[in-house]
């Protein structure tokens, strides 16, 4: 379960985004509303546990930039709410973990709750889990050894992960951040749309249209200049 706090001077704004949470992230249970932000600075450093802080920026009095100024967000994921995508860039700035542009799209919302649930669980793994990784979909956060995954294939801001098994997840993610994730395994960026697992490479093919071959004789396209740097790695 996530403890959030939602804070913006409009009522209806508010509202919308409670339909929202309780609608489609059940995971997040709501500690406070508020309108001021004095009353919600005086809440937040009394009350433990917070993990989402939604915060609405053009407010009178107290903005949510300067709110920051005021409360402890070491633990805290700062999610900013605007109309503006002008104010992207100071989010970026004040090291905030994302924002969403109203009206809040629900996708998005999903998404964004899906993330911070998965860095929530992430951090309760044992340390022997450190060798999993973890695919968060709409649905759920899933932990999977990483020899496991055939390829992943972006989908916009998303990314198909292809097991070994031939199941698919659709994760939450998008193919750069699931790179990231699998930095310290035998993984390779074959193509701007595909991450291959090394260890499942059959064959190279050498062609105008280059491409190699999975063990399950799965086809993925390959750049030349990628299949230069390749065949050097795998004569290493």
């Amino acid at each position: 379960m996530l403890n959030a706090v939602i804070i913006d001077d409009e009522r209806h704004c508010i509202e919308t985004l409670v339909w929202k949470l309780n609608e489609y992230c059940s995971s997040v249970k709501i500690l406070g509303q508020f309108q001021k932000s004095i009353e919600a600075i005086d809440f937040i450093k009394k009350t433990p546990n917070i993990d989402i802080l939604f915060m609405d920026i053009e407010m009178p009095n107290i903005n949510g930039f300067e709110m920051l100024k005021f409360i402890d967000t070491h633990n805290v994921k700062i999610v900013l709410t605007t109309a503006y995508e002008k104010y992207a860039l100071d989010a970026l700035k004040m090291h905030v973990y994302d924002y969403l542009l109203k009206p809040i799209d629900q996708l998005e919302l999903i998404k964004l709750v899906t993330n911070i649930e998965h860095e929530h669980d992430l951090r309760k793994l044992p340390v022997n889990a450190k060798k999993v990784i973890s695919i968060s979909t709409q649905e759920s956060i899933e932990f999977v050894l990483p020899q496991e995954i055939l390829f992943c294939q972006a989908h916009s801001n998303y990314c198909m992960i292809h097991f070994v098994n031939k199941r698919k997840k659709m994760a939450s993610k998008t193919l750069k951040d699931i790179e990231a994730q699998l930095a310290d395994f035998f993984f390779f960026r074959t193509h701007q749309s595909y991450l291959i697992n090394l260890n499942y490479v059959k064959e190279i093919r050498k062609s105008d249209n280059s491409s190699l071959i999975l063990s399950d004789d799965t086809s993925i396209p390959i750049t030349k200049l990628k299949r230069l740097e390749l065949i050097e790695l795998m004569n290493t």
